[in-house]
């Protein structure tokens, strides 16, 4: 799993962060766990001005507080097919009006039954309540015990409380569980156990105490006589059944993880803002000499001097760049190779594949999922992470549709190609921790394409998406099986993390410049001069700078020659900022010639998916530019991907 970008806050033992615990795991989302002493969440809450009630969830954007509103977030966050609540209206409708019963006809009474009995055994219920909690509240809980108990009886309203009640609510959810299953299946998702099923087993624990939960229980030993009986008579019942074997379904829980503070700038990255290199990269283009070398590299910045070089594959070569790297994490693909009959002949399966997609489900999800998230994240929490919340998982999800690769969960999804990606081509100082997660995750990707060609040809199933396309080729024998599978790969691992980059570099300049950005609104909704504007910033600030080639004998750059095994660095920053081509290169002109840009490569090596990003990526903008991205904010990074660009979202009058 990638590092967490979430924390849930509160006491192990509560069932909400249970929940929580349990459905990051199934969906394999990492999270920072940050245990307090059973009450000491209230004045974080209240700090943060959210409700009492666990869990506290802390992520990018905010904190939410209750099962509830964590819950709501979770389903706003999942693809489609794969949503909490369900996918229909009339089902979601259901769904949460039977999760709000679970939550107070059975997590809040069980609760109060737990504590109404276990606070009268000092021991156990310590035990408990000091999980993983910082020292200080250990020694607070041991020597103010009893104010401790006393407050969590207030807090719980437990003075009068009328347990009969409590266990008539908690019957009448077990009967209403029981109905379900009877009608729908075994458990509350059907055939197998899903969401709602691991929702209502951790809101049961209280008073089931199960085996396979995610924090340690009291021993049944050490429970009151009266709450031992309250446990037995519960486990007797159907939906005690139902929830015992919804847990001996749980994995492990994920070990202890932390959510990563925020890395520490070099002084040199401090001054070397985008502004900066852009402005140096124009003045390279309009001043330095045509080339600049030390030792056996060589840079160019002229743009037709850079276009020059990644015209000439027959002498400056790709493939003792990349070839090593994409071999050993997919194995042979396009742009790992030099001019040979393999690179044209793999070059024209991938573009006779893509030509055979159906292009209307991804249409479909450019023109669904960009909105939902947003109108989903400005009714709560306000403001949306544009890089994980909003483009890396819309990417994915299209990145699904057209590969026909789900991977395990999306979090997989995107945690492996962005594993890939790092290796692949942005592994520049050979970092052996980073080769390695790229080679595993490689692994991981071609077993899932295996595995889904392996059910296709046994079902005999024919989609048209990618693998349905390259399946056909390698029916007709016009590609190797294996090159299957070598494609799909190549292809999808930069399919994510590129237009998520791209998208909040693109954010980035828009709220840094006001005037840029209601230019660019007030053709949002004309997609020529709007896909131009994208394509104007990236020149601004692009997710490639630089492009790399190895030299041959007697190779020119520039106009000079070169020895041998020289690494040149094509710097395509410097190249667009040419005034020799882009006249005025520190205007915005969305009007210029799309074809002098080099986002997506240039020469026989262009990148196989910028017709797709040519419109995904402005779908992503336009959706975007209602909620006036205006006020000003900074990209986080995680090593050489941006992670974390939070934009308040103000829809527009």
């Amino acid at each position: 799993m990638e590092e967490p970008r979430i924390a849930l806050i509160g006491t192990r033992l509560a069932p909400g962060i249970e929940t929580m615990r349990w459905l990051c795991e199934q969906g394999r989302i990492a999270y920072e766990e940050r245990s307090h002493l059973p009450g000491l969440h209230i004045p974080i809450s209240r700090w943060r001005g959210i409700p009492d009630e666990l869990p506290l969830v802390a992520s990018p954007t905010g904190t939410t507080g209750g099962l509830s509103a964590a819950l709501a977030a979770f389903d706003a966050r999942c693809r489609p097919g794969e949503r909490l609540f369900g996918e229909s209206e009339a089902e979601r409708i259901e769904n949460r009006a039977l999760i709000e019963r679970l939550r107070t006809g059975l997590l809040i009474p069980g609760v109060k039954i737990y504590y109404r009995h276990m606070l009268e055994a000092r021991r156990a219920v310590l035990a408990g309540a000091t999980q993983g909690i910082p020292l200080w509240q250990k020694i607070f809980a041991q020597v103010f015990f009893g104010l401790w108990r006393m407050g969590i009886r207030r807090g719980l309203g437990l003075e009068n409380f009328d347990e009969k009640k409590a266990r008539d609510d908690i019957d009448a959810v077990f009967t209403l569980v029981k109905t379900r299953t009877k009608a729908k299946g075994p458990f509350l998702g059907g055939a197998s156990p899903g969401g709602l099923d691991i929702i209502f087993a951790a809101a049961a624990a209280p008073v089931l105490l199960p085996e396979n939960y995610g924090a340690a229980l009291p021993a049944f030993a050490d429970l009151p006589p009266d709450y031992r009986s309250i446990v037995n008579a519960c486990r007797a019942t159907h939906a005690g059944g139902l929830a015992a074997r919804i847990y001996a379904t749980r994995t492990k829980p994920q070990l202890p993880m932390q959510r990563p503070r925020e890395e520490m700038k070099s002084i040199l990255s401090l001054f070397l803002t985008p502004g900066v290199l852009r402005g140096g990269a124009r003045l390279a283009a309009r001043w330095a000499p045509r080339r600049i070398g030390f030792g056996k590299t060589v840079l160019a910045f002229r743009w037709a001097d850079v276009a020059d070089i990644l015209r000439r594959d027959g002498d400056l070569l790709i493939a003792p760049i990349n070839a090593k790297r994409i071999t050993a994490v997919a194995g042979p693909f396009i742009l790992g190779m030099d001019r040979s009959p393999e690179l044209f002949k793999q070059r024209e399966a991938v573009y006779s594949a893509l030509r055979g997609v159906s292009p209307a489900p991804i249409a479909d999800i450019l023109k669904k999922e960009p909105q939902r998230l947003l109108i989903e994240a400005a009714i709560a929490p306000g403001s949306i992470d544009i890089v994980n919340g909003y483009a890396r998982p819309v990417a994915a999800r299209v990145a699904a549709s057209l590969f026909g690769i789900k991977g395990p969960s999306e979090a997989e999804l995107m945690r492996v190609a962005r594993a890939v990606f790092h290796e692949t081509f942005l592994n520049l100082g050979d970092d052996g921790a980073v080769r390695n997660t790229g080679i595993a995750a490689g692994a991981e990707l071609t077993k899932w394409i295996e595995e889904e060609y392996a059910r296709r040809e046994t079902h005999d199933v024919i989609r048209e998406d990618l693998l349905g396309r390259l399946m056909m080729l390698a029916l007709r024998r016009e590609i190797r099986r294996e090159e299957v599978s070598h494609i799909l790969a190549g292809l999808l691992v930069g399919s994510i993390d590129t237009t998520a980059t791209a998208a909040a570099n693109i954010v980035s300049e828009l709220t840094a410049n006001r005037d840029l950005a209601e230019a660019v609104a007030r053709d949002a909704l004309n997609i020529v001069r709007l896909r131009g504007w994208c394509a104007e910033i990236l020149r601004r600030r692009p997710h490639n700078p630089i492009l790399l080639r190895e030299a041959t004998a007697n190779a020119g750059v520039a106009g000079t020659r070169v020895a041998a095994g020289t690494r040149v660095i094509a710097v395509t920053l410097s190249a667009m900022q040419d005034a020799r081509v882009f006249g005025s290169p520190e205007k915005m002109n969305p009007d210029r010639d799309p074809a002098l840009y080099m986002h997506f490569g240039y020469g026989i090596h262009l990148c196989a998916g910028r017709d797709l990003n040519a419109v995904q990526i402005p779908a992503l903008i336009a959706a975007l530019l209602p909620y006036r991205p205006f006020a000003p904010t900074k990209i986080r990074d995680r090593g050489p991907f941006p992670d974390e660009l939070i934009l308040n979202l103000e829809p527009r009058a």
